[in-house]
């Protein structure tokens, strides 16, 4: 009999959470959860997309869930190339042509052209070997498990890593001829990770939160309200134990503005 082959769709990073993916759901786990509890998005309906907790309970077909979020799969459809370049330029800060002019004695990294550095598949090589014990794969999983931030912070000041750096590094120029561009400025007393889009320059701004970019999506006032039933929900799910116990819940139904 010929083995099925089966797809990776679930990831796990020890320490921060897991993601799977079927072909009419995507459900996800974080570390600030209880280990039971996920959240799932459901586009099996005709019409809608639902955000919702679940909890995983001894009976798969009656697992109690939450609803969070309904709306039209039309809707989202037509909206997303708005919400994905809302959320990308809402982790950008624009750099001013004052700031610029400071970075004469500046030196460049460009990913772009590290990317396309044939010198640099070793580097590819040797990480895969730096990191070969924490990697599992299973038949449709793949793994990062064990101490995989400490090798990382290693990694990043090795050898290997610091000959690439100073390989490629360049003085800043900020005409550079890619009309998109991404790299590391570093100074004396700085490093900025940028992106060049047409003829301005971006930094990326690190420190932003998931609920600040969310908050650039929508009102303030839906915004709290969906923090605040995801907050009820995580409190009331971990002692649910069928969906009986959660039917009382409704979702916050976003409709379409015609």
């Amino acid at each position: 009999m010929k083995k099925e082959y089966k797809k990776i769709n679930r990831f796990k990073i020890k320490g921060l959470g897991w993601v799977q993916l079927n072909p009419h759901l995507l459900s996800f786990g974080h570390k600030n959860l209880p280990k039971d509890v996920h959240f799932t998005i459901s586009w099996n309906g005709e019409k809608d997309i639902d955000f919702h907790l679940t909890r995983n309970v001894f009976n798969k077909d009656d697992k109690p869930q939450v609803p969070i979020l309904k709306f039209e799969r039309k809707g989202i459809k037509e909206e997303l190339e708005y919400l994905l370049l809302t959320m990308f330029f809402s982790i950008l800060r624009k750099i001013e042509p004052e700031e610029i002019r400071e970075f004469k004695t500046a030196q460049y990294l460009s990913f772009t052209e590290l990317d396309s550095n044939a010198a640099n598949f070793s580097v590819d090589e040797k990480l895969h070997h730096h990191f070969k014990s924490n990697l599992k794969k299973g038949v449709s999983r793949i793994e990062v498990k064990g101490d995989w931030m400490s090798k990382l912070e290693t990694w990043v000041i090795s050898d290997d890593m610091i000959a690439v750096v100073n390989e490629n590094m360049i003085g800043f120029d900020k005409s550079i001829r890619n009309q998109v561009e991404g790299g590391i400025i570093v100074g004396p007393s700085m490093a900025l990770y940028v992106i060049k889009i047409f003829d301005e320059w971006f930094e990326f701004r690190d420190n932003m939160k998931p609920q600040e970019i969310l908050r650039n999506l929508i009102p303030l006032e839906l915004f709290n309200r969906i923090q605040e039933n995801i907050k009820i929900g995580i409190d009331f799910i971990q002692s649910a134990k069928s969906k009986n116990d959660t039917a009382h819940f409704k979702p916050i139904k976003l409709v379409r503005k015609k």
